[in-house]
């Protein structure tokens, strides 16, 4: 581990250096170590520097004795720079601001002299790597199984809620059924109190219809109160409450009105005394009024019989 610490200093002060963005050791188109400022785009990056590594590869294919020592791309906002060390080891640096060739060639070239005579060690630490890798892979199943064993021990052993359900009664449908058959019989319930609703406000209507017309079949009539036919003064008492009564109701004109009609009638008797309600409230020109004058007198009268 050591040895691989002195490889990720040197790929770091290189970085440093340059101020790069990403650099990376590729050992043929796949990287042994790298470093990226934003570490969710360094996967992208070194695929990006695999493609550009096998392009070379692809070069010197059809072009034979062709040895490519370096690729070097730059745009307005960006540089990157491939520098084979040694066979297929090759350095890779990318920079985002203020591309400048010569110092990454300089500082690229540096870095390969460090490495140089390192080529094995660094194949033999990317075998190792990937050895251990290996080696992980094949412990990651081996827990699974593991796991997988556990879970199987605790799916034989029924739980408290695998209990509870072997015990209800029904399954899920029978349950939607009975859920179902709830609601219907709910309907059937609604509407059955909706009737005996609707039976029971017409009854209590008929009853109160009754009993009013039983209250107003008790109530005497005027005529009945006043006993037409009788010839008997009516007391003084009484004509003035109802003197009283009609003023209030038409207003200080009533007392002219009242006196006229009490004048044309002469004397007032249980006889005549219809008429001359009926008179004064023909005085009253609103219906309304009229009624509750006539209930009132109805009472005035009633009260001086019981006298």
């Amino acid at each position: 581990m050591e040895d691989l610490k002195f490889y990720s200093d040197a790929l770091f002060d290189l970085a440093n250096k340059v101020n790069a963005y990403f650099t990376a050791i590729y050992i043929g188109e796949e990287p042994f170590l790298s470093y990226c400022r934003d570490k969710n785009k360094e996967n992208t990056l070194t695929e990006i520097l695999s493609l550009l590594i096998r392009k070379m590869y692809t070069s010197e294919e059809l072009i034979e004795g062709f040895g490519t020592e370096y690729a070097f791309a730059e745009g307005k906002d960006f540089a990157i720079f491939l520098l084979r060390i040694k066979d297929d080891i090759f350095v890779a640096t990318i920079i985002d601001e203020n591309p400048n060739f010569a110092l990454l060639k300089y500082e690229n070239e540096k870095l390969s002299k460090k490495l140089i005579d390192k080529i094995e060690d660094i194949k033999n630490l990317k075998g190792s790597k990937e050895q251990q890798e290996h080696m992980e892979k094949e412990e990651i199943p081996s827990e699974i199984e593991q796991l997988e064993e556990s879970l199987k021990e605790k799916e034989e052993v029924p739980s408290s809620k695998e209990i509870s359900e072997e015990e209800i009664p029904y399954d899920i449908e029978n349950l939607e059924e009975v859920l179902s058959n709830n609601e219907e019989s709910l309907k059937e319930q609604e509407k059955v109190s909706e009737k005996e609703n609707s039976s029971k406000i017409k009854n209590l209507e008929e009853e109160i219809s009754t009993e009013q017309k039983e209250i107003e079949e008790k109530v005497p009539s005027l005529e009945e109160i006043l006993e037409e036919g009788e010839d008997i003064p009516v007391e003084e008492d009484i004509l003035n409450e109802l003197k009283q009564e009609f003023i209030k109701e038409i207003g200080p004109v009533g007392k002219i009105l009242f006196n006229t009609h009490l004048k044309n009638l002469g004397k007032i008797t249980k006889k005549n005394l219809k008429l001359f309600t009926d008179k004064l409230a023909d005085e009253i020109p609103e219906e309304e009024r009229k009624l509750k004058f006539l209930q009132e007198i109805k009472s005035i009268i009633k009260g001086g019989n019981k006298e």
